[in-house]
């Protein structure tokens, strides 16, 4: 549980007493790597994540890079945060008191198997000496000035969740609109996928996911197959974005210009980038000279209750 994030302080959700929970507080300067160990010590086998996509991406990192658990907890990601994107793709259900208490009866009796997706998970290394990152959305160029204008302009205002998402949407349509692309945070990208690079670029946005949809349930990726990681990129300037931005959402590609719109599936991407990109909301430099390598061949089990 992560007590900072979402715009409440995460009370009525766990009822007093009972002795199936076990409650972790994760907040700036805690190691998530001792908090799986204890649970892995108490043997968990599902591990309830209340918090935004920025505590889900610590968790996830925490538990690929240093497995503690002979096998992988199941993780059942309730929306507590700001954005909650992956909660909407890969959550288990309301953040509800009933939403927990089906959560402890399904542990309980070890009937997990029946409601677990097995679903790839990003690994995003910045240099051989770093640890690599975990997550499921990365996002570089103009995705990064959006996430910051989301936070700037609506959460700490008390929007969260799609309503904000949606504002920040209308917001950069409505900059589009009156000053075009100018307007957007360019920035020169190389992007290779499976050994295929495309030239550097000017980019305004650019995107590897996993997640079969993003915010407001849009879909900006076409060509993807059966490879794990949805790639997809928009030349900077783009003509017409505005224009284009219902197709691009839904991912028409074949109503967007092919030169403009880029997106394919891949197993491996290299990203040469100028500046910080974001793993899930969280912001990370790249190191010079090096590019940032993507790969997802690591799944995670999620569960996900029947309505």
């Amino acid at each position: 549980m992560n007590p900072r994030s979402g715009r409440r302080g995460k009370r009525g959700l766990v009822p007093p007493g009972g002795s199936d929970l076990l409650v972790r507080a994760f907040e700036a300067g805690a190691a998530m790597s001792e908090i799986l160990a204890d649970l892995a010590r108490r043997e968990v086998r599902l591990i309830a994540v209340d918090g935004g996509d920025g505590t889900l991406q610590a968790l996830l990192t925490a538990l690929l890079a240093s497995p503690v658990f002979p096998a992988l907890p199941a993780l059942a990601v309730l929306p507590g945060g700001s954005t909650n994107m992956t909660a909407a793709a890969l959550g288990a259900g309301p953040r509800r008191p009933a939403t927990l208490a089906r959560l402890c009866a399904l542990a309980r009796t070890g009937r997990l198997e029946p409601y677990l997706r097995h679903h790839p998970v990003l690994k995003v290394e910045r240099a051989p000496n770093r640890p690599a990152e975990r997550g499921l959305f990365l996002g570089a160029a103009g995705i990064c000035g959006a996430i910051r204008l989301c936070a700037r302009r609506f959460h700490r205002h008390g929007l969260r969740g799609e309503w904000s998402s949606l504002a920040t949407l209308l917001s950069v349509l409505g900059r589009l609109v009156f000053r075009g692309t100018t307007g957007l945070d360019g920035e020169t990208i190389a992007i290779t996928a499976d050994g295929e690079t495309k030239a550097h670029r000017p980019c305004s946005f650019a995107l590897a996911t996993t997640l079969d949809r993003l915010v407001l349930g849009s879909r900006p990726f076409w060509n993807v197959g059966d490879r794990p990681i949805r790639v997809t990129a928009v030349a900077h300037p783009a003509p017409d974005l505005a224009r284009h931005a219902w197709s691009l959402l839904c991912g028409r590609g074949a109503r967007l210009p092919a030169e403009t719109y880029h997106s394919r599936g891949a197993f491996r991407v290299e990203l040469a980038l100028e500046r910080p990109f974001t793993i899930d909301g969280e912001f990370f430099a790249p190191v010079p000279g090096r590019p940032v390598v993507i790969t997802a061949a690591e799944t995670v089990p999620f569960l996900r209750l029947p309505p």
